[in-house]
């Protein structure tokens, strides 16, 4: 298990220039030769084939110019988690704020270099939610017991965004808005009409603003601890926010933010669900990334400013001891949002839909009806 937590770890920090600190973690699981050999050996990658096709299911958009998804060899899952499936990748054009839809860009302009390849899983069936994770965070991170229990009732599909995980690297500067515009691309790339659009923590706020400035792209809205500090709510504690910013996280860290000291069983399965789970990758420049737009996300009012214009049924989540997101954060969003509801998951911290996961999705379901 050392080992494996060793490879996968190496796989979200990458090799180049980092011996010194990957002999010391290699020392701290006693797995040092597989470590050291795991950083000498070219990391894996993700090829295309050519081999994917362009049909659709239920509903989505009944286009035939929607772009081809390409599937990404060697990211099958298997054993617990084969339900995920293989991921792959679809060219994606952002959409402008205030446009539902984009022109192809032709081949030789600036709109066609900026094409980001956009990397997904889709499994389950029924109405589409799409998922889009957190700080530090790629797809690979959501709890596959979660997971499991959202198939039974939605057409899931969780995604990378442009620059983390599998998705290609970032090709312009990352902002808020930008991530809400490839985002209502990458809705349109896969022809999901109205889906449930559901994000947590950081996500939540790219949900927020997608709702903000792209109506008519999504269907309804589901917010999951998602911090609107910019509105006048408490601020991440101070502990958590210096790990956050830190220029590389331990997955163990991380999983100590997510899941309080009360929350230690939850913690250990997620962190063995991250040692058996497909790896995927969480550069550098991702990392800096989502600091910068979290600190974004800080500093400014304008998410908490334009509640008014989301006119879709809101859903609220928050642990109710949640200290990355005080329940004050949860207050501000349903109190602005119209058609909005609230679930306070009690006692439930950061990666409350994580513990209490049948609390969640019994609710959810209840609330897209």
């Amino acid at each position: 298990m050392a080992v494996l937590f060793a490879r996968r770890r190496l796989r979200r920090i990458g090799c180049k220039g980092r011996l010194n600190r990957l002999a010391r973690m290699a020392a701290l699981l006693g797995a040092s030769s597989a470590v050291l050999a795991a950083c000498s050996a070219p990391a894996p990658v993700a090829q295309s084939t050519s081999t994917s096709t362009t049909t659709t299911p239920t509903s989505t958009t009944t286009t035939t110019t929607l772009p081809p998804a390409v599937a990404i060899v060697g990211s099958g899952a298997a054993g617990p988690d084969a339900f995920l499936g293989t991921a792959a990748r679809v060219s994606v054009t952002a959409i402008p704020a205030g446009a539902s839809s984009v022109a192809p860009p032709v081949p030789g302009t600036t709109g066609y270099d900026a094409i980001e390849h956009v990397a997904f899983r889709r499994f389950g069936s029924g109405t589409p939610l799409v998922l889009i994770g957190g700080e530090d965070m790629s797809m690979a991170y959501w709890d596959p017991t979660l997971l499991s229990a959202l198939a039974q009732h939605y057409q899931v599909v969780t995604v990378d965004l442009p620059g983390t995980g599998y998705s290609s690297p970032a090709k312009g500067p990352v902002s808020l808005q930008w991530w809400a515009d490839e985002t209502a691309g990458f809705i349109a790339a896969l022809g999901l009409q109205k889906p449930v659009v559901l994000g947590w923590g950081l996500g939540g706020d790219v949900a927020l603003d997608l709702a903000e400035t792209h109506p008519g792209i999504l269907g309804s809205l589901v917010l999951v601890d998602t911090p609107v500090h910019g509105g006048g709510a408490g601020p991440v504690p101070a502990a958590e926010a210096k790990a956050l910013a830190a220029p590389d996280l331990p997955i163990a860290a991380l999983a100590n933010i997510w899941f309080g000291s009360t929350h230690a069983a939850t913690r250990a399965a997620w962190l063995q669900a991250m040692i058996t789970g497909p790896p995927d990758a969480l550069t550098a420049a991702a990392r800096q990334a989502q600091i910068n737009v979290a600190s974004e996300v800080a500093r400014s009012s304008a998410l908490v400013a334009r509640l008014g214009r989301v006119t879709v049924p809101s859903f609220i989540v928050y642990g109710g001891s949640d200290p990355m997101v005080p329940v004050s954060d949860g207050e501000v969003l349903a109190g602005g949002l119209a058609h909005s509801r609230a679930l306070a998951l009690s006692g439930g911290d950061y990666g409350a839909v994580f513990e209490y996961a049948a609390t969640f999705v019994s609710a959810l379901e209840q609330f897209t009806g």
